[in-house]
């Protein structure tokens, strides 16, 4: 709507008088979301906003996708959860979902964050249905909804199937490196497939909406996974100006701007921690698999099923299978080689190979010699009587394998 079209609509009430300014402000806030929050916080008790979280905010509000690799401590689903408020204040029975592995942690995490909000930003209460956060806001151990004067709404879903048909406006999915593209493609991309329509006589869908937004975050996962992927193809989406946008950083800006842990802690993490897992949780480096990979990381993880491991195994009517993957390094903090064990479930009638199942991977010390790994990878094939040993020949593994033929 142009300026002379708002101006026309105008009358003599106060409001009526002013409508150009309240749409200019509120197109303001839509624009920067940051600079409303500076507005209404308070000269005491409140938060000030760093850079980072500030292009987080306008990209939130800017973008038609995003996704965001933080790392832990980050803030990450406090800003993505205010930008939720913005949101659902600023457009009209809006409804909004914030998705996480269970319908349980997504509770948690937007009760947690509704609380922090409120206490940093007291003026948003107002916007809650009844003014207080007791009657716009009902959390419990399954469940959390926040209600708002707007009509607006915001409530959790799990990444699982038990979302399955329900629809919101727009959705966050919280740890998404921990999807598959499968669930993601028959249960989350379909929430948001009904677009908002406007309020009033004539309700429309406003083009210039971002209707049907599905925004990521997680923290990094494996290389080669289904949102690995994802990852890149919406980088490359970013450069060719398709509307979305991939936001991401190490420890090292929420530790300079003094969030989360100082850097001092981190560093000890960082000898304690394995160096996947630090990668992963405070590096924000997809790590574990090649791009080029002949086991899709995928299919790896879900022969992740058993809960607890075999140690050793000796019936004979059992089929198991060994693979070796080779490292070497006179530190004790790079990867280990490692020995995963499979177990072969066939059709009894057929013989077919049904599944795969990895009961246990055993990790060999990088420090010993290839002659101590050889007797290491042949006790464990005395332990589960495994019908073959399959070792990575490429480079290091060479050496290995010439061990391995030798008498032990």
């Amino acid at each position: 709507m142009t300026k002379e079209q708002i101006i026309d609509l105008q009358d003599d009430s106060v409001f009526g008088k002013n409508l150009y300014k309240y749409v200019e402000f509120t197109s303001w806030t839509n624009w920067y979301p940051d600079l409303f929050l500076s507005l209404i916080t308070p000269e005491s008790g409140g938060i000030k906003l760093h850079m980072d979280q500030r292009i987080y905010l306008r990209s939130v509000l800017r973008f038609c996708s995003i996704y965001g690799v933080f790392p832990r401590g980050y803030g990450k689903t406090f800003d993505e959860v205010l930008a939720m408020f913005i949101v659902a204040i600023r457009f009209p029975d809006i409804n909004l979902a914030l998705t996480a592995q269970t319908k349980e942690n997504a509770a948690e995490l937007l009760k947690d964050k509704t609380l922090e909000i409120i206490k940093f930003y007291p003026m948003l209460e107002n916007e809650l249905m009844g003014g207080t956060i007791k009657s716009g806001t009902s959390f419990s151990k399954n469940d959390a909804e926040v209600r708002f004067k707007s009509g607006g709404r915001i409530d959790v879903l799990a990444n699982a199937q038990q979302s399955k048909g329900q629809r919101r406006k727009r959705i966050n999915i919280e740890e998404s490196a921990l999807l598959n593209d499968a669930l993601y493609q028959d249960v989350l991309k379909p929430i948001p497939e009904v677009p908002r329509y406007t309020i009033g006589k004539l309700g429309v869908v406003n083009p210039e909406e971002l209707n049907q937004q599905i925004n990521f975050f997680t923290t990094s996962g494996f290389r080669g996974s289904d949102e690995f992927q994802r990852s890149i193809r919406m980088l490359d989406n970013m450069i060719n100006l398709k509307g979305e946008i991939v936001l991401g950083s190490s420890w090292f800006l929420a530790c300079w701007y003094g969030r989360g842990s100082t850097k001092s802690q981190i560093l000890q993490k960082k000898k304690e921690m394995s160096p996947i897992a630090f990668a992963q949780n405070y590096e924000s480096r997809w790590v574990g698999s090649s791009d080029d990979a002949l086991v899709d990381i995928n299919k790896l993880m879900n022969c992740r099923t058993l809960t607890t491991p075999m140690v050793n195994y000796n019936k004979l009517d059992e089929e198991f299978y060994l693979g070796v993957d080779v490292a070497r390094s006179q530190k004790s903090t790079n990867n280990q080689s490692s020995i995963a064990v499979g177990r072969v479930i066939r059709n009894k009638e057929s013989n077919r190979i049904m599944s795969i199942e990895i009961p246990n991977i055993i990790t060999v010390s990088n420090v010993l010699n290839f002659s101590a790994q050889a007797c290491l990878v042949k006790k464990t094939k005395n332990k589960f009587l495994a019908k073959a040993v399959i070792v990575d020949g490429n480079g290091l593994g060479a050496g290995l394998i010439d061990e391995l033929l030798k008498e032990s």
